[in-house]
C-alpha cells in the first residue's frame, strides 16, 4: 500500500495562510529591489558607476531580505513549533500513565483542533480508567468477587483495543 498522500490540502486554511505570508512577503522585497534599480538608473547617467551602485544595492536589500524572512518566518514558526512541544509534552505524559493535564496553547497558535481533540480524548480516558479504578477498588475490598462487579470492570476495560497494529508492508506497489 502507497503512503503517498492524494491530497495537496491537509489543513487546507493553515497551509494557504502559511503559504501567502512567504509569497508576500517575497513579493514585496522582489519590488524594493526592482524600485531601487529603476530610481539608480535614472539617477545616474555613468553606466559603470550605475552598475557599482546597482550591484550594491541589491545586495544591501537582498541581506535586508533575508534578515527580514528569516526573522518573520522565525516569529511564524513559533506559532507551528510551540504546539508541537506541547503535543510531544502531552504524549510523553500519556505514555507516563499521567492523565491529569489539559493541553493549553497560545491564542496565536496553529493546532487548536488537535489540542480540542487531545483534551477530549485524555478526558474521556481519564473518565474510563477511573471508573475501572474504582470498580476494582470495590472487588479488591471484597472477599469473594462479585460477578456484576468483574463484568462491569471487564466492559470498562474492553473499551480499550490493546492489540498492536499489524506491520506496514513494505513490498513495492507497481
Amino acid at each position: 500500500m502507497s503512503e503517498q498522500r492524494s491530497q495537496l490540502f491537509i489543513k487546507q486554511q493553515f497551509q494557504q495562510s502559511l503559504i501567502v505570508e512567504v509569497l508576500l512577503i517575497t513579493f514585496i522585497l522582489i519590488n524594493l529591489i526592482v524600485i531601487a534599480g529603476y530610481f539608480l538608473i535614472d539617477s545616474i547617467s555613468d553606466v559603470q558607476q550605475l552598475k557599482r551602485y546597482l550591484g550594491v544595492t541589491v545586495a544591501a536589500l537582498e541581506v535586508v531580505g533575508f534578515v527580514v524572512v528569516y526573522r518573520f518566518n522565525l516569529k511564524s514558526s513559533h506559532r507551528i513549533a510551540g504546539p508541537v512541544f506541547v503535543i510531544e509534552r502531552s504524549l510523553k505524559s500519556i505514555e507516563a500513565g499521567d492523565l491529569s493535564f489539559t493541553m493549553r496553547l497560545r491564542q496565536g497558535d496553529q493546532f487548536h483542533e488537535v489540542k480540542e481533540q487531545m483534551n477530549a480524548t485524555v478526558g474521556e480516558l481519564r473518565q474510563r480508567l477511573a471508573k475501572a479504578q474504582q470498580l476494582a477498588r470495590k472487588l479488591q475490598d471484597q472477599s469473594s468477587p462479585d460477578e456484576a462487579l468483574v463484568d462491569a470492570l471487564l466492559r470498562e476495560l474492553d473499551y480499550f483495543n490493546t492489540q498492536a497494529p499489524p506491520p506496514p508492508d513494505t513490498t513495492l506497489q507497481r
